[in-house]
């Protein structure tokens, strides 16, 4: 992307807003870091801009999968707040992989928002037994917050 592009701010715009020199691009299919903005991933090959009309909850659940942890957990609240139900199978995947604590546990927190403790309650119980230790704790404060056992 450009500084501007259709009215959305690239990754290259926010660093300089920032005050930071950065000259990264992420690539949208493979997350490879690009030297340009535009043209063929020097990794995967495919174009580095995002497709076009893409909902701002589609680009978030991309976002889930960035490399910078921080942003997946951005994303992941974000969905939570947008009560985005597209993004539940990706936040449940986020919940129960286990490959990033907190990104589990604010993907968790993301689906009480989204779906409420009732629809979660059997899965919230097996995860506070057994789940990741961020999970176990987001999964016990809902049910003691919202009740349990289901």
């Amino acid at each position: 992307m450009t500084a501007v592009d259709g009215g959305r701010l690239s990754a290259r715009l926010v660093c300089r807003f920032m005050g930071k020199n950065c000259s990264a691009c992420w690539c949208f299919l493979c997350y490879g870091v690009n030297d340009r903005p535009r043209g063929a991933c020097q990794h995967c090959g495919h174009p580095i801009e995002e497709p076009a009309g893409l909902s701002i909850e589609q680009r978030l659940i991309w976002t889930l999968r960035h490399p910078d942890g921080d942003r997946a957990v951005l994303a992941a609240r974000a969905l939570g707040t947008r009560r985005a139900r597209e993004a539940v199978p990706r936040l449940r995947q986020l919940v129960t992989e286990g490959r990033d604590p907190y990104l589990g546990a604010e993907a968790l927190r993301a689906l009480i928002a989204i779906e409420g403790t009732a629809g979660l309650g059997v899965w919230l119980e097996q995860l506070a037994a057994s789940g990741p230790v961020m999970v176990r704790r987001v999964a016990h404060e809902a049910l003691d917050r919202f009740g349990g056992p289901y």
